[in-house]
């Protein structure tokens, strides 16, 4: 099955057993966000990918700087455990990992959720690539991808059961948009797939063409 295939399945299932009410107030927001003009300040091809250096779920330290002098590098954005399309999105990218490795490349997956989440998740999922703790947002920020979660749909979350300050250990309420980076050993953005549509995520078979294409 593929990624798409998975997703549609949620967003099917979403329909289902989500009121509409609350579905109309949820697609409201994704709209007021691609009509903030936060997409006129996303990291973009052909920009210099900002270094990070940060903890992996073990809380050992991983710079980009060192991966990039082994080789490419692809980073994807995880928003949390809490939301099934990064989980569908995460568990996709595994099928990848040797078709990277074959081409010189490795992938992190960066999340602002705390350690043991983090840690719990590589577990679950059997992950073969580094799922990586931004705390705060603060490098995704960097990247011109963090989005404020609005009071109403701070308080749908709450009747879902998702507790954001909990789950990231900070109270901000930010989160980061999905988002896939494709770079090339120089540093430099070679794809981006970003979108403001947390439904939506690109195939991971485009993420391995758009590395076999450097």
């Amino acid at each position: 099955m593929s990624l798409e295939e998975s997703l549609a399945k949620l967003r099917e299932a979403s329909a289902g057993k989500i009121p509409e009410e609350i579905r109309m107030k949820m697609g409201a927001a994704t709209k007021a966000i691609k009509e903030s003009g936060i997409m006129d300040g996303v990291i973009k091809v052909g920009d210099k990918l900002p270094s990070f250096n940060l903890p992996n779920s073990k809380g050992v330290m991983v710079s980009s700087d060192d991966l990039l002098a082994k080789g490419n590098l692809v980073v994807t954005i995880y928003r949390g455990h809490w939301w099934p399309y990064c989980n569908a999105e995460l568990y996709a990218l595994r099928d990848i990992v040797d078709g990277l490795n074959e081409n010189n490349t490795t992938m992190v997956a960066i999340s602002p959720q705390n350690q043991d989440k983090n840690d719990e998740l590589v577990e679950k999922h059997t992950l073969n690539f580094d799922l990586l703790r931004d705390e705060g947002n603060g490098y995704c920020n960097e990247l011109g991808i963090v989005m404020t979660v609005a009071q109403e749909i701070q308080d749908i979350y709450g009747g879902f059961g998702i507790d954001l300050p909990t789950s990231n250990g900070e109270s901000s309420w930010t989160l980061p948009m999905p988002t896939r980076l494709v770079v090339s050993q120089d540093g430099i953005v070679r794809a981006a797939d970003i979108d403001a549509n947390h439904t939506t995520r690109p195939e991971p078979q485009k993420t391995l063409d758009d590395v076999k294409a450097l």
